[in-house]
């Protein structure tokens, strides 16, 4: 059936989408909202996938892979996903938009092998930089044939697309260096409107008689489980109460403790509630290079509800928030420094009462919304371009 000629049709391609609880799901259903408003937006993902407003979503039959531990059925669902794709892809219509969204890898080989129709935009929204994801697993390693391989596809795939976008400036910085002459343009995460709570202020904090301390959402491969073992059994002797919410491959790696809270993941909707009535937020990434370079989403929710947080590892694209004063950060190798400022917040209300303030003054600016506006509106004027040539 053919598009109406008002709006240009997209086939916007991501395994994560609603009702599904992680970050690649929550920046693909604001993107695809966004877009909604300005085309005929063509959603396909995974089997459970469903609608979340004017968008058509096409349910494969393969479950979502990102969760998987076995990395042979990982890889099967993958590979099935992305076949079935192409197929359909190769009967898509001219003058389209054609969004690929990353992880997963063979993704971005399908972009590369995919024949491009006249007048179609092809725009990839990269979170991960493969084939480094591959070599910090342990898959392989950069001397490899298969790092050369894959690398070989990543370019192919960067040079194929009109427009790249990503989550945080050293990514951006890298695939220009990996891909000169490329279209990048950073879409933070950001948080969803939703987690964005009434009002510029909140009360003034008074002295605690415990503190409470949360981490949510998926606990998968690049969560530092240890150090936030580590930390409750360090602050055990404080009146600190720890919430450990969510699910993923380390989920289970949480050591239950008398100071430790563990609880099942809740429906996205319930969770600004759940964070609003907490005093700090947690992160805790693994402090290899990747953990450092990709901007946790858990963060930016804890801004969206006016919650300061304590982040693992220091992150360069967290320095600016540091230095305001919304976050503290700290090595995971580095505890007692982050023992000695929970104390402080414990004895001097007054300093988390003014990280909060900063929180209020800041948070506009990490909003997904305006972030995805923005995306769609340089899509749209990039696809007018592409009419024109």
């Amino acid at each position: 059936m053919a598009h109406s000629s008002l709006k240009p049709l997209v086939y916007y391609l991501s395994m994560d989408f609603h009702p599904d609880r992680n970050a690649g799901a929550a920046r693909a259903n604001d993107i695809v909202e966004c877009l909604s408003e300005f085309a005929q937006v063509k959603v396909m993902t995974n089997k459970y996938g469903r609608p979340i407003g004017q968008e058509t979503v096409h349910s494969l039959p393969i479950k979502n892979s990102q969760n998987q531990k076995n990395l042979f059925l990982r890889f099967l669902r993958e590979f099935l996903f992305c076949t079935i794709v192409f197929v359909r892809l190769l009967f898509s219509e001219a003058k389209s938009i054609i969004v690929v969204t990353s992880p997963p890898f063979l993704l971005i080989s399908l972009l590369s092998f995919l024949p491009k129709k006249k007048g179609q935009l092809f725009v990839l929204d990269v979170r991960d930089i493969y084939p480094d994801i591959f070599v910090h697993a342990g898959l392989i390693t950069p001397s490899s044939f298969a790092f050369r391989a894959l690398s070989a596809i990543e370019s192919a795939a960067y040079r194929k697309s009109d427009v790249i976008f990503t989550v945080c400036e050293s990514l951006a910085n890298k695939i220009r260096r990996r891909s000169p002459g490329s279209e990048v343009k950073l879409v933070l995460n950001g948080y969803s409107d939703h987690f964005n709570i009434q009002g510029n202020k909140r009360e003034p904090v008074e002295k605690k008689e415990k503190l409470s301390v949360i981490t949510h959402g998926n606990f998968g491969r690049f969560q530092d489980v240890e150090v936030m073992n580590e930390l409750t059994k360090k602050v055990s002797h404080l009146p600190i109460k720890f919430t450990f919410m969510g699910f993923g491959a380390k989920f289970g790696s949480i050591v239950p403790r008398p100071n430790v809270e563990i609880l099942p993941a809740v429906a996205n909707s319930e969770i600004p509630e759940v964070l609003s009535q907490m005093d700090l937020g947690l992160s805790c990434r693994t402090s290899d290079e990747i953990g450092r370079e990709a901007i946790p989403v858990k963060v930016l929710e804890y801004l969206g509800v006016g919650l300061p947080s304590l982040v693992f590892p220091i992150m360069e694209e967290f320095s600016e928030l540091e230095q305001k004063g919304a976050i503290c950060q700290f090595e995971g190798d580095d505890l007692d420094e982050a023992v000695k400022f929970l104390e402080e917040i414990l004895c001097c209300p007054e300093k988390l009462s003014k990280m909060i303030e900063t929180v209020m003054k800041v948070r506009n600016a990490y909003s997904r919304k305006s972030h995805s506006v923005m995306a769609v509106e340089y899509l749209m004027e990039s696809y007018r371009q592409k009419l024109k040539e």
